[in-house]
């Protein structure tokens, strides 16, 4: 087990560095041993705690976890705020999502995990049917509509999740999803099943009325597209109604739908 591993290493430290060989006190040396210890075990906990967040963003390893760390470290040094939609435009494109199918949610606020890669909630915990019902929206549209969507597994989570696709060679394509962003190609929504939030591709307009009424946030890199955010997992029937009209907005802005 690495932490018998561990304590051997700090036995050895403890000799090498002992009081008899003249180079520092055996307290600090224990002192010293103790601490990494610590961190150790935090770290090694840590690590494991931000796996079970699911796959997306980062590879499930040390350089993903290493690199999820980073990124915290970044938007916080540069301050950057996943729900200050003040710098997202209301009027350089379409709102979709009517103001009566978005009012303000209620509720406190939805705790976000760090590190912030891969994008997750701490969980909520929902009833069976109301999940069902979640995780069935997306392939619904992908039925309903076969000429403008395919559902296929998401790139952007690691092939662990189904994602809502826009069709190629749909003439209505917006241009902005002809430009891929990493890997964001053509891709509209997925949902997470480790906590039942999403993440969809929104007009700027529309991103900015959904963080600014509490149901979402932007997303945690901030060289994504303004559209791109996170919509946090509905608590109830109704709320389930404002996602699914979130996600059609999504959908409509990258297909060119009128109707859905």
């Amino acid at each position: 087990m690495w932490e018998d591993r561990f304590i051997r290493h700090i036995l050895s430290f403890q000799q090498q560095f002992s009081f008899k060989n003249n180079r520092i006190p055996v307290s600090a040396a224990v002192g010293i041993a103790t601490g990494s210890l610590v961190v150790g075990i935090w770290v090694v906990r840590d690590y494991q705690r931000w796996r079970s967040f699911g796959v997306g963003g980062s590879p499930p390893n040390s350089y993903g976890y290493s690199r999820s760390l980073l990124l915290g470290l970044v938007n916080k040094v540069t301050f950057y705020n996943t729900r200050d939609a003040s710098s997202l435009s209301a009027t350089n494109s379409p709102r979709l999502i009517l103001d009566d199918e978005l009012p303000t949610r209620q509720g406190p606020s939805v705790r976000i995990l760090f590190p912030p890669l891969p994008h997750r909630q701490a969980p909520e915990q929902l009833s069976g049917n109301l999940q069902n019902k979640l995780h069935a929206l997306i392939p619904a549209l992908g039925l309903a509509r076969p000429d403008l969507f395919e559902i296929r597994a998401s790139q952007t989570e690691g092939g662990t999740t189904s994602a809502l696709y826009a069709r190629a060679e749909n003439p209505k394509l917006n241009p902005v999803a002809r430009k891929p962003f990493y890997t964001l190609d053509k891709e509209i929504a997925h949902i997470h099943p480790e906590d039942n939030s999403l993440h969809v591709w929104l007009s700027e307009a529309d991103a900015k009325a959904v963080i600014e009424k509490g149901w979402g946030e932007r997303f945690v890199v901030s060289l994504a597209p303004n559209g791109f955010v996170m919509v946090y997992a509905p608590r109830s029937e109704d709320e389930l109604r404002t996602v699914e009209c979130i996600v059609k907005g999504a959908a409509k802005w990258i297909s060119g739908a009128d109707d859905l």
